[in-house]
C-alpha cells in the first residue's frame, strides 16, 4: 500500500500548484533522481515526490534483494512480465496521485514519470488513472502488460500528453522496443504519445534527453 511506501520528497520554494512523481528504475532510490528537482528549479511552484520501490528478490539477478517495482524474470526477454507486480505498484502509485488530489492539487497538475521500471509503472498507472492527469513522463521503458488494453484505458487517456525518450544503443531495454511500444499506444490506442529517440549506449537519460524532459514538464504544468 501507498502508506508503506517512503518517498525523497523536494517541497516547493513558492505557492504549492503542481506536483511531479517520478519513479525510479531497479536496484535504485528516490533519492538517487532528487537532483531533477535543482535541474528544474525553475518550476518553484512544484512538489517532487520521488517514491522508493520494495525490497524484492530479482529473478534476473539470481533472486538477490534490491529496489524492485516489480520483477524481472529475464533482461533477455522483457516481454515476459510480472504482472501481479506491476499492477500492485500501479495501485501504489495511483494511491500516491489520490492523496496529492486530497490534499488539494488538481489531478491535471500532477505529473507522473519514470525510469526504466519506474516508466512502465507510470505508463501503465497514468493511462488507468480515472482522472486527467497533466502528463505522463518516461524515460528508457515502454507500456508493460498490452493485452489490458484498451479495455482498462481510462477515460480521460487521450487527453494526457506523453513523453517517452530513449536511447538508441541502450544495452539494458533495447530501443526498438520502447519504439513499438509509442508506436502502440499512438496508432493501436490513440494516445498522444510523442517519442524520440536519442544517441547514445548508455541506459541513462542524456543531457539532450533532460532538456526535453523539462520541455516537457513545462508544457504540461508550467513555472507558476
Amino acid at each position: 500500500m501507498a502508506s508503506k511506501l517512503t518517498s525523497a520528497i523536494v517541497n516547493p520554494t513558492l505557492t504549492h500548484k503542481a506536483t511531479v512523481i517520478f519513479l525510479h528504475g531497479l536496484g535504485d532510490s528516490g533519492h538517487g533522481w532528487s537532483f531533477m528537482a535543482e535541474q528544474f528549479k525553475s518550476m518553484g511552484h512544484v512538489k517532487w515526490i520521488f517514491p522508493n520501490a520494495p525490497i524484492a528478490p530479482v529473478t534476473a539477478n539470481n533472486n538477490f534483494k534490491m529496489p524492485s517495482w516489480f520483477d524481472i524474470y529475464s533482461f533477455d526477454n522483457l516481454n515476459k512480465q510480472d504482472e501481479e507486480g506491476i499492477l500492485h505498484c500501479v495501485n501504489m502509485l495511483h494511491q500516491l496521485i489520490d492523496a496529492e488530489v486530497a490534499a488539494g492539487i488538481s489531478s491535471d497538475k500532477i505529473l507522473i514519470g519514470g525510469f526504466s521500471q519506474g516508466c512502465m509503472v507510470s505508463l501503465f498507472a497514468g493511462l488507468t488513472y480515472p482522472k486527467r492527469l497533466a502528463g505522463i513522463m518516461g524515460h528508457s521503458g515502454f507500456l508493460p502488460l498490452e493485452h489490458e488494453f484498451p479495455k482498462n484505458l481510462s477515460k480521460v487517456a487521450r487527453n494526457i500528453p506523453i513523453f517517452l525518450g530513449y536511447m538508441n544503443n541502450d544495452p539494458i531495454v533495447p530501443s526498438a522496443l520502447s519504439s513499438a511500444s509509442a508506436e502502440y499506444m499512438k496508432q493501436k490506442l490513440l494516445l498522444n504519445c510523442m517519442n524520440k529517440l536519442y544517441d547514445g549506449d548508455m541506459h541513462s537519460p542524456s543531457p539532450e534527453s533532460f532538456l526535453d524532459m523539462y520541455k516537457f514538464a513545462l508544457s504540461t504544468i508550467g513555472t507558476d
